[in-house]
């Protein structure tokens, strides 16, 4: 949602918030389709992983290489807990950048905050929704997939 002059209308932060209650909604969906038990975080950074981090996901370029399921799960946490970004971990420390932001100037931005020995990653929220987005698509086909086999007689899949 962009306002008349093409800025943001919900805050980056409110933004970062719903994407993660989107990860969490879609984990808990999956853990109960497979019929598993686990902590929240458990199924956060498994869901990330096998849906999020992987080559099939088409969004998982760049900077997201460089980050872990669990340092995702660290963001989330302090940004739906405590509505900030979390401190540096694994090397990498997240500013949040709007949506529009000229993504020539936002490497350059990025490279003059970094911390020596750290790396400053500028998320804009919009890439994290479409790495979100393509994670969820990858989740439902392969549930479709496990369907089909079913409905066409695989005992295994049934169960």
């Amino acid at each position: 949602l962009q306002n008349k002059k093409g800025h943001d209308a919900i805050p980056l932060r409110s933004q970062l918030i719903l994407i993660f209650s989107l990860v969490d909604i879609l984990s808990n969906y999956w853990f109960e389709f497979r019929g598993e038990g686990a902590s929240q975080r458990i199924r956060f950074c498994s869901w990330i992983t096998e849906f999020c981090m992987t080559k099939k996901n088409p969004k998982y370029i760049g900077y997201w290489k460089a980050v872990s399921a669990q340092r995702l799960y660290e963001l989330r946490c302090s940004m739906v807990h405590f509505l900030g970004l979390s401190q540096a971990s694994e090397g990498i420390y997240f500013a949040l950048s709007p949506n529009d932001y000229p993504e020539s100037k936002r490497g350059e931005f990025s490279r003059k905050i970094s911390k020596p020995g750290n790396k400053t990653i500028m998320l804009k929220p919009r890439h994290l929704h479409e790495l979100i987005r393509q994670g969820g698509m990858l989740m439902l086909n392969s549930w479709q997939r496990m369907i089909k086999q079913a409905n066409k007689g695989s005992q295994e899949k049934r169960e």
